[in-house]
């Protein structure tokens, strides 16, 4: 499907290629240019700023989030934006998620029923007042810029486990001279002993090894399955006047 405004694929995965499929540490993908540049620069120009009221009080690398259904029940971003949200928490995307991960399939019923059958699932927006086998989301995620000392807005940690899989799409800003920011994938570490987690899922650092980093670069996507072992996190950030902005699926 193409945008009306832009004529160009609205999909994060349009470009996806089988050689964009990476088996370690862990099932991902990594398109770099993900869209097309007219597209990726209209949505950039009207990613929404940093929201006090949606991350709570200006603080040093806090995450401010703006959920699909909020997004489409207020209306208030282009209507290029909400093409673009709107495809990406369809069935037809989720056919798309399917399709690049086809050969680690088994890995998304990790926590599903066995016999379900994932292409027959029906899709809504998550925590939308509409009802699928698998709620899908799209949000405009933004990081407060980081005073004073670096920090990391997440550590070595694995998705919750009614996650199938997790994207993230970049927006870093133009003139954004920050350091870090960039996703890492871990693998288990050798002298770490067994993965455990706290609460929030969280992985002891000493427990895993840096095995790919994805750098916090423009209109780059990156999406993986989710796992028990297939630990994710985000490298510190520097002092920045800079916010971290991305879409999240």
């Amino acid at each position: 499907r193409a945008s009306k405004g832009i004529g160009t694929p609205l999909s994060v995965l349009a470009k996806c290629l089988p050689s964009d499929i990476r088996l370690r540490p862990f099932p991902h993908v990594v398109i770099r240019q993900a869209l097309d540049p007219s597209l990726y620069d209209e949505l950039a120009a009207g990613f929404p700023p940093y929201d006090p009221a949606r991350g709570g009080a200006l603080k040093s690398n806090r995450y401010s989030w703006y959920p699909s259904h909020q997004a489409l029940r207020e209306r208030r971003l282009s209507e290029t934006w909400l093409e673009f949200i709107q495809y990406h928490v369809s069935r037809r995307f989720f056919h798309e998620i399917l399709n690049a991960f086809e050969g680690s399939a088994e890995e998304m019923l990790r926590h599903t029923s066995k016999t379900l059958e994932l292409r027959s699932c029906t899709t809504a927006p998550r925590f939308s007042k509409q009802r699928g086998d698998v709620a899908l989301d799209c949000q405009l995620v933004t990081c407060s810029p980081v005073v004073a000392t670096p920090s990391r807005s997440r550590g070595p940690h694995i998705d919750r486990e009614v996650a199938l899989f997790a994207g993230l799409l970049y927006f870093r800003m133009a003139g954004d001279d920050s350091y870090g920011g960039d996703l890492v994938l871990y693998r288990e570490s050798p002298s770490g002993g067994c993965l455990t987690f706290d609460d929030q899922n969280h992985v002891p650092d000493h427990a895993v090894e840096e095995a790919v980093v994805i750098p916090y670069e423009a209109n780059t996507l990156v999406m993986f399955l989710n796992s028990p072992r297939y630990v994710h996190g985000v490298s510190p950030r520097h002092p920045t006047r800079f916010p971290r902005n991305h879409v999240n699926f």
